[in-house]
């Protein structure tokens, strides 16, 4: 479990809760973009869901987040998934379940350096192989 350095992820409590159970590591203290991506998703699902329901009882509450991860995976674009070739960005299902190939954004420095190393660390066991 990933978690920022909030007082709640830091208590006795917590830790007695998650031990045995989880693996917790924290983020580096001021480095609120290492859950970047986590924290953009709930932005989303609050900005394209939460805020705009009003859930009569907790099944309808999960009845709609079946939905809305439904509607996020299989239909809903998403601008970091850009096609390899260009064109329209692709839904997370056509990358990770059909594998269409993209192109990873400039912005994501981080896992275009890891594409990289990976990329060279198969050539290496190919050409040891």
């Amino acid at each position: 479990m990933v978690t920022d350095n909030g007082s709640s992820f830091i208590s006795r409590r917590f830790r007695q809760h998650t031990r045995g159970r989880y693996g917790h590591v924290r983020i580096q203290y001021r480095t609120p973009t290492q859950l970047g991506l986590l924290e953009r998703f709930h932005r989303t699902l609050k900005e394209e869901e939460i805020y705009w329901r009003m859930y009569d009882h907790p099944t309808h509450c999960r009845r709609c987040l079946a939905e809305f991860r439904e509607r996020y995976n299989e239909r809903r674009p998403h601008w970091a998934l850009i096609p390899a070739t260009g064109g329209d960005p692709h839904t997370p299902s056509d990358v990770y379940r059909e594998g269409h190939p993209i192109r990873i954004p400039k912005w994501q420095a981080w896992a275009l350096d890891a594409q990289i190393r990976l990329d060279n660390m198969l050539q290496e066991e190919l050409s040891v192989g």
